[in-house]
């Protein structure tokens, strides 16, 4: 008797400290949880607040920008109005040609105003999506993970259940056993000792296979915990080489627009120079033939003068020399006229090229979307897809060809042309990168 009280003190004080250990194990399985949890708030807030500290910052460079331009627009459009000023002293018809020239570059100042303001309109709605984008992705990584939890729980209770069933049969068996050890006490000590031996052994194997469960369970949940950051990280990289290219792009922007903007001014002094050079002509050519240029400003007689006024005919060189000059006013006229054209011309082309090459840039960026949505879908088939890296050429083949227009709109042609190689070797059958290698290689034998 004092035995058997000893065996089942000794199996209660097993099962009491299953159970605690059991409990214990829970507890600190929470805990751990709670405090990732609050890790993983506290990063998420941060980088909340730093996206929102760089936004501001971005935000206060363009308005700074702008109002450096605002200001030279306004010393320029000063400047032009001084130049203006002294051409209605010289001439009427310069004055005329200048009032025309001021309004074509105000219609096209407004015009490069308007579209930036689309292109920042359109930077900023890319940024928003990108955002809402990644809050999704969080919310679904937060639910995985929850329904996981929940899993985990059930398993536990799942387990506690069979063991409390388990340890009612044994305690049956038991009870059967010290009956039938009580009817055959010849038999009791063989059959104790057979007894104790097998509990020991199932007491081990049962030890053996909770630590097995636990192995396995840590193992899951670290490579669990290992995806999660893998795709966290791969997201996070993917975002700052997105606001990257989007920073370069915008840079290569306004780099070609002062590119532009000084092509043009380098072009009106051109004219300007020309102008002059063949006024200079004009006014030599006069001096050589002897002809006396004549003011346009009429001349008022002097009051203190008596008598009548007396209008001198023109002798016939004075004449000629008159239809000279009116011919060479009409030469320089068509001359304008030509450069007037000219210049019309490269705007529409130019305008043209830079419509294909939205055209071809919002066809690209369809078909990418059209793309991720595809690669999307199939990822969310199964859980152990979901832990798979994308393919490369959907990392890098994008970023690629963006980056390598850029190059070729700052005219760096060597640079673009490695990149839109490295996207034909991500993407062997594509034929946009196939053309613009084709037009790059035209570019750089010219």
């Amino acid at each position: 008797e004092e035995k058997k009280a000893a065996e089942e003190q000794k199996l209660a004080a097993e099962k009491k400290a299953t159970e605690e250990k059991e409990k214990r194990i829970a507890e600190e399985k929470k805990a751990a949880e709670e405090k990732k949890l609050a890790l993983e708030n506290e990063k998420k807030a941060a980088e909340e607040k730093r996206l929102a500290e760089e936004k501001k910052a971005t935000e206060e460079k363009e308005k700074k920008i702008a109002e450096e331009k605002k200001a030279a627009d306004e010393k320029k459009l000063a400047e032009e109005n001084a130049k203006k000023l002294e051409a209605e002293k010289k001439m009427v018809k310069e004055q005329q040609l200048a009032a025309e020239k001021k309004a074509e570059e105000e219609k096209k100042l407004a015009a490069e105003n308007e579209k930036k303001s689309a292109e920042e309109k359109k930077a900023a709605e890319a940024q928003k999506l990108a955002e809402e984008k990644k809050a999704a992705k969080e919310q679904q990584l937060a639910e995985e993970k929850k329904a996981e939890e929940d899993k985990q729980k059930r398993k536990a209770e799942e387990k506690k259940a069979e063991e409390e069933k388990r340890l009612a049969a044994e305690n049956e068996n038991k009870s059967a056993e010290e009956k039938r050890l009580a009817q055959e006490k010849k038999l009791a000590e063989e059959k104790k000792a057979a007894k104790e031996q097998q509990l020991a052994d199932e007491k081990k194997a049962e030890e053996d296979k909770q630590q097995r469960i636990a192995d396995e369970k840590k193992a899951k949940e670290e490579k669990r915990l290992a995806a999660e950051n893998e795709n966290k990280t791969a997201e996070e990289k993917r975002a700052a080489e997105e606001k990257k290219l989007a920073d370069e792009k915008k840079a290569a922007k306004e780099q070609q627009l002062a590119d532009e903007k000084k092509a043009e001014e380098d072009k009106q002094k051109r004219i300007a120079d020309e102008k002059k050079a063949v006024e200079e002509k004009r006014l030599a050519a006069n001096r050589e033939k002897g002809v006396v240029e004549t003011s346009t400003v009429t001349q008022t007689p002097d009051i203190k003068s008596t008598g009548p006024i007396v209008v001198k005919q023109k002798t016939a060189k004075q004449i000629e020399a008159d239809k000279k000059r009116a011919g060479l006013a009409k030469s320089i006229a068509e001359d304008q006229a030509i450069i007037d054209a000219a210049q019309e011309k490269e705007y529409a082309e130019m305008k043209k090229r830079r419509a294909e090459e939205a055209e071809i840039e919002k066809e690209e960026r369809k078909r990418y979307d059209a793309e991720m949505a595809e690669r999307r879908a199939r990822g969310e088939k199964s859980d152990a897809d979901y832990s798979t890296p994308l393919p490369l050429d959907v990392d890098k083949y994008r970023p690629t060809m963006e980056k390598a227009n850029e190059y070729v709109k700052m005219k760096r042609y060597e640079e673009a042309k490695k990149l839109y190689e490295e996207a034909l070797k991500l993407r062997p059958n594509d034929l946009t990168a196939k053309n613009k290698l084709a037009e790059l290689e035209k570019l750089i034998k010219k």
